[in-house]
């Protein structure tokens, strides 16, 4: 019979793999989080699992600084615009985090499933009708935006993928250095001290990442989809 191969060495294999979908490292990652006693841990799986509630819970990786918005324009005797680029200047300042901002909050199975399921080279995050209804006569003179969405690169979504291979795999590393059992450890155990699992999540994940001030602007969240 072949040896058994720990947990954390599963973890490991499954980050350096682009054949394992980064879901199903996740929940096993779930499991590590149990086996360590790490709530921080399983709490970050959680919610890249299943998406982020506030936007100050959002690491570096899942906010997009500098996002263009494209619209499509009609005005008189039929005219129309495609596709027209949105000036960031015709849009009053309240509303300049939502259109220049893009917080990526769900789960990471859907942005996973977009880039398996289209070969486009950029996704559209829709701005809400509300908004539209707002400024969508101040923007181009004699012209109504009809619709308005941020552009979203494809490599932004891949970025997010490989973020989180990187720093499990990351994470998986140091704690093998610790306690090369420590995945096999019974739920309960102690089989690294919680102060030093504590320390290595916290350089591996937000060592470098700060949180985000959370927008003002009063408009929901909308899901990405691919550009038709």
């Amino acid at each position: 019979m072949g040896s058994v191969v720990s947990l954390l060495r599963q973890i490991q294999e499954a980050a350096t793999s682009s054949d394992v979908p980064v879901t199903d490292l996740l929940r096993k990652c779930k499991i590590l989080a149990a086996r360590l006693g790490s709530k921080e841990f399983g709490d970050w799986v959680d919610r890249e699992l299943n998406g982020y509630k506030e936007q100050s819970e959002l690491p570096d990786y899942r906010v997009m600084l500098v996002v263009e918005s494209l619209g499509n324009f009609s005005g008189p005797g039929g005219s129309s615009m495609s596709n027209a680029s949105i000036p960031s200047g015709t849009i009053p300042e309240k509303y300049h985090d939502f259109v220049e901002t893009e917080y990526l909050m769900f789960g990471i199975g859907m942005y996973q499933d977009l880039l398996r399921n289209s070969d486009d080279g950029t996704f559209r995050s829709p701005w809400p009708s509300n908004l539209v209804a707002i400024v969508g006569r101040n923007i181009y003179r004699y012209m109504n935006c009809m619709s308005a969405w941020k552009v979203i690169p494809r490599g932004i979504l891949v970025g997010i993928l490989e973020a989180v291979r990187n720093r499990i795999l990351n994470f998986a590393l140091d704690i093998e250095k610790e306690n090369p059992e420590a995945g096999e450890a019974p739920i309960g155990s102690t089989p690294i001290p919680a102060p030093t699992v504590h320390k290595v999540f916290n350089t591996n994940f937000y060592g470098s990442v700060g949180n985000v001030a959370t927008g003002s602007d009063d408009f929901e969240q909308r899901a990405i989809e691919p550009v038709s």
